[in-house]
């Protein structure tokens, strides 16, 4: 191999994981028309925002897209696709979110991630002997707060079957034949959805199952306090006023630094639009999982950032070091997207409230927008205001946003990171919204002993414990370790290595998955405002 391609195989820049996570909802089919599921896309969003208000998601933010149902070839179904990267809280969290909304409104969820059916994988170790990855596609469910698996019994007409979708880490290749039971097992979505809504059989997943998953998520929302970290940083000026007003706009920067080429790394040596001075110190928020991606990568400063006074290793001088990453990140991704589209978010705040009433006059002449807000109307959207108050207005804005969002066929008019730092910046006149707070402590990061057993017994199958009984099992751990270190090492390590063998088998597919065991009405406020 020559140099050449070794420098190239050491100096490639950190990847984030692409894990997508992708979820449906299937309202019945008397809200299926294109109106009620806007409306229902909006009443939903505002409900995510209520009981997680504020929430930093690290990557994608949790979203609701309006889009024909090819299952059934009529009416309309909502979807979301989020990239969760490296924060596996960001999916569980929006499971979390999904379980809540079937409670409150009647549709039905199916849910997939980057592995397949996660749910099921979660819960490998307690699934009925007949589930496989083969068979699973639409049998799993989340339906009014619980967790649904359509029976074998259930099947669609072979020639129903779409394309099989291809799992990863499977070792299915292009001259595999799909065995036979593949098609006699499968079920189409719209099928599954009448045993799941109209079947007097039971689709109720077993109780252990429903647990495993249940586990993973009852936390919510209190673990979102566990989610974020506020640490102090030097920032420009107008680094600093623009997190003020959008915190989630240093997400997308840490990500754009952790993942620098040479060519974004130019912007970063000349920083033209976030000059290092003049700064001010003040307290910024990001993911747990962004605040580590920082602190685990040495990068010496541009030369434009001076010499700090600092002393390496001291709290000052990490705040210099963690506020210059984060500048960077925005000045590279500022520039690289500065000259996309120029969108009305734009403009200045006077223009942009002007353009805000032009778009209402322009919706208000769409029949399906008129009835639009009449169906959010009858939901108690607007909150009992009389028509035309200014928080009236404000929700009319609010909603207007939304409707035109949900209805956007893909992301290409996505607002540019640029357009959103200017956007906010018009909004800022001063610093005196700058974030001031203590900052977090960073003990999170270490893992000791017995909080590392307590992850190892929890992997290898005990994913049935609640919180207080992990911290105890992880108090036995410790007086065991001090009578018999070695002997529970191995056996964790075996428990561990088991697991891992079992889910790995049944992510492939690999025999029986018994081997991944151990042991038509008019809308009315309930069907929009939720239960």
């Amino acid at each position: 191999m020559d140099k050449t391609n070794v420098n190239d195989i050491f100096n490639r820049p950190p990847t984030i994981s692409e894990d997508t996570l992708h979820y449906v909802l299937y309202p019945p089919h008397k809200l299926s028309d294109k109106v009620s599921v806007t409306t229902l896309a909006t009443v939903m969003q505002n409900y995510v925002e209520s009981i997680l208000p504020d929430f930093l998601w690290h990557r994608d933010a949790f979203q609701l897209k309006i889009i024909p149902n090819e299952d059934s070839g009529e009416g309309y179904v909502l979807e979301g696709r989020m990239r969760v990267g490296d924060c596996v809280d960001d999916e569980w969290c929006a499971v979390w979110l999904l379980w809540q909304i079937s409670g409150k409104w009647d549709v039905a969820i199916s849910v997939s991630d980057s592995d397949g059916e996660f749910l099921l994988i979660e819960a490998a170790e307690h699934l009925p002997s007949w589930v496989t990855p083969t068979n699973a596609e639409n049998r799993v469910w989340i339906y009014q707060s619980h967790l649904h698996l359509i029976p074998l019994s259930h099947i669609s007409a072979p020639s129903s079957k779409p394309q099989r979708r291809k799992y990863t880490g499977s070792n299915d290749t292009d001259d595999e034949e799909e065995p036979d039971v593949d098609d006699e097992d499968y079920i189409g979505a719209q099928d599954a959805l009448k045993v799941l809504r109209d079947s007097v059989e039971s689709t109720a997943a077993p109780k252990s199952v429903e647990e495993a998953v249940w586990n993973r998520i009852h936390g919510y929302p209190a673990a979102t306090t566990q989610h974020t970290h506020h640490t102090k940083t030097y920032l420009p000026v107008d680094v600093a006023k623009a997190l003020s007003k959008n915190p989630s706009l240093v997400q997308k920067a840490v990500e754009t630094f952790y993942t620098r080429d040479a060519i974004q790394l130019r912007a970063a040596h000349r920083m033209s639009r976030f000059p290092p001075e003049p700064s001010v110190l003040t307290t910024t928020t990001m993911t747990r999982t962004a605040y580590a991606q920082l602190m685990g990568q040495k990068f010496y400063p541009p030369k434009i950032f001076g010499r700090w006074s600092e002393r390496e290793g001291t709290p000052e001088w990490r705040w210099r070091d963690i506020g210059m990453k984060i500048a960077c990140g925005f000045e590279m991704l500022y520039q690289e997207s500065k000259n996309k589209t120029v969108t009305t978010n734009e403009l200045s705040a006077d223009a942009s409230k002007s353009s805000a009433e032009a778009r209402k006059d322009a919706l208000r002449r769409n029949p399906d927008y008129i009835a639009y807000i009449e169906n959010l109307k009858k939901s108690g959207y607007f909150r009992g205001e009389v028509e035309g108050s200014a928080l009236w207005n404000q929700l009319e804005d609010k909603a207007a946003s939304a409707f035109v969002e949900a209805r956007k066929d893909d992301d290409a008019t996505r607002t540019s990171f640029a357009a959103e730092v200017k956007a906010v910046l018009v909004q800022v006149a001063d610093d005196d919204s700058i974030c001031r707070r203590e900052e977090d402590s960073e003990d999170w990061l270490n893992v000791d002993e017995s909080d590392f057993d307590a992850m190892l017994e929890k992997a290898a199958g005990k994913s049935g414990t609640t919180p207080s009984k992990v911290e105890s099992a992880a108090m036995d751990v410790d007086s065991r370790l001090e009578a018999d270190e070695d002997r529970l090492a191995n056996e964790q390590a075996e428990k561990l290595k088991t697991m891992a063998k079992k889910v790995e088998d049944f992510l492939e597919g690999k025999g029986d998955i018994e081997g991944a065991r151990f042991q038509d009405e008019e809308f009315s406020d309930e069907e929009f405002g939720g239960k």
